[in-house]
């Protein structure tokens, strides 16, 4: 672990000695090349983009789940105010004149028509600003139909009553807190309740998204992957018939007016205005946390979490690529103490060992008896094998057991931030399992052992693995909280500038494995 770290010091510490932006600014991608070049720590800065998914996951959640919402409120407000339907309005027509069509296209935007277009229309990914999705848009419709609904009242009561208007000032707000207090006679009086409780919730998780994006090193290694990008652009190939000249120009148009083409100036020498310094010192600078920020996570996992879930695909790979006659030696020699559960365990306790981790095996903890634990990593694990035709009960029992061990230790000086259910199959079908299933504490990782003889190779390409998924339901074990599935490989890591994250939620339905 030592040179790992000495590695980490060593590029980092010459690359921040670099003080031209330019030399800094080049030396980037040789920084990256060192760190992937080195097999755990490229496991390491995947685990480490995986997390940026992750928070990117929740805002995605949080927006889908508020976009249902504001299709209920839309057809709620429909059924209140009949003549708010505007859904049939056509967008503007391309022939008008540019003043005409900048007015229409004002106009349609703040009706149904569009609320629909936008509400079909797949979101836009977000970025770590908060900006994306479909919930702004479509919430401010709603507000921006309700704010021209009160306009209109008041302007009506205010001829009715032969009154001056109201101030300016206030013409058009929502209802205050004291008056959205008073009796809900009135239907619309609790659509804004609702809608306005959808504005607070959206606020809190972009809100939430930002604070994590600001430390987020998963954050600052995407920047720093963008970097060569922005230094030597890759050339884009025009079509031989000329048909995309247009298409080509304008991307052209937007690379020059985006910071992107500074750094490009910088890193060639060519001439640099007083905006583009600007632009570049700035960038170096945040480039620079972003370096310091990467390390010290780089460090953190080096010297306490080993990076857990690397460490287990490790495993799994070893098994599978070079150690596959030997483990199944092991788990069929009779002479062995236990059962091939047990060696095929004691063999990953011995891995575990090697690669720093302290496990024990089968402790006492919480009445129950993991099959590995480190008190100190906090580092859980559950292993199950089968060689038969049927092991989806055996894998359902094993991730129920998981649940209702780590549930008991928490709150203890022993609780866990992720456990594994590792499944070793020595034969019977394949099984596709779900790869990660997340609790309000913890994570539970399901991985697949293959062990099978290379002769049963050919039958799992021909037969279709068996899908045990991760149903909408909820699994109370042992006072655990339930569990919601993630799947990373749905999730993507773009490399738009500022970097674009991706998907998942916090509170997203309770799920268990049936």
């Amino acid at each position: 672990m030592d040179a790992l770290v000495e590695l980490i010091d060593r590029q980092v510490d010459f690359l921040l000695q670099q003080r031209d932006s330019a030399a800094f600014l080049i030396q980037v991608e040789p920084l990256l090349e060192a760190l992937r070049s080195e097999p755990q720590l490229a496991a390491y800065l995947d685990d480490v983009l995986q997390e940026v998914v992750r928070i990117v996951d929740d805002m995605e959640g949080v927006d889908a789940e508020l976009t249902s919402e504001l299709l209920e409120l839309r057809s709620e407000l429909v059924e209140l105010r009949a003549e708010a339907d505007d859904s049939s309005v056509d967008p503007p027509s391309e022939l008008d004149s540019r003043a005409v069509k900048l007015q229409q296209r004002l106009n349609y935007k703040a009706t149904l028509a569009y609320f629909d277009v936008w509400a079909a229309s797949k979101p836009e990914p977000f970025n770590a600003d908060g900006h994306g999705g479909l919930a702004k848009t479509l919430l401010g419709i709603l507000q921006n139909k309700d704010t021209a609904y009160l306009q209109e009242r008041e302007a009506a009561s205010a001829a009715e009553t032969d009154t001056e208007p109201a101030d300016a000032a206030t013409v058009g707000e929502p209802p205050t807190d004291e008056e959205q207090s008073g009796p809900r006679s009135d239907p619309l009086v609790a659509w804004r309740r609702r809608l306005g409780n959808v504005q607070r919730r959206y606020d809190y998780a972009v809100r939430l998204l930002k604070l994590r994006a600001r430390t987020s090193s998963g954050l600052a290694l995407l920047k720093l992957e963008a970097v060569p990008g922005d230094l030597n652009p890759p050339a884009r190939i025009l079509d031989v018939d000329g048909e995309d000249t247009l298409s080509a120009a304008s991307d052209l148009m937007r690379w020059v007016s985006s910071e992107s083409y500074s750094l490009f100036k910088l890193a060639w020498q060519e001439r640099l205005d007083p905006a583009d310094v600007e632009v570049i010192d700035k960038r170096v600078a945040d480039l620079r946390d972003a370096v310091e920020r990467l390390r010290e996570d780089l460090r953190r996992r080096i010297g306490t979490t080993r990076s857990r879930l690397a460490l287990v695909n490790r495993f799994k790979l070893r098994c599978e690529w070079h150690d596959r006659e030997r483990m199944l030696a092991v788990a069929d020699d009779d002479r062995l103490s236990g059962g091939p559960e047990d060696r095929l365990t004691g063999e990953f306790a011995r891995y575990l060992f090697d690669a720093g981790l302290s496990p024990l095996t089968k402790p006492l903890a919480g009445g129950l008896q993991p099959d590995l634990l480190d008190p100190l990593a906090s580092f859980y694990v559950e292993a199950k094998q089968y060689a038969t035709t049927s092991a989806r009960g055996d894998i359902v029992k094993g991730v129920a057991q998981v649940l209702d061990t780590v549930g008991r230790l928490r709150g203890g000086p022993y609780a866990v931030g992720e456990a594994f259910c590792v499944v070793f199959r020595r034969g019977g079908p394949y099984y596709d399992l779900p790869q990660v299933l997340e609790t309000e504490a913890y994570r539970l990782h399901l991985v697949l052992v293959d062990l099978a003889p290379t002769t049963e190779v050919g039958q799992r390409q021909r037969d279709k693995p068996i899908q045990i998924p991760a149903h909408a339901s909820r699994i109370r074990t042992g006072g655990s909280p339930s569990i919601a599935a993630a799947s990373p490989s749905r999730c993507r890591i773009p490399r738009e500038k500022p970097p674009a994250l991706r998907r998942a939620t916090d509170s997203s339905p309770a799920c268990s494995i049936t």
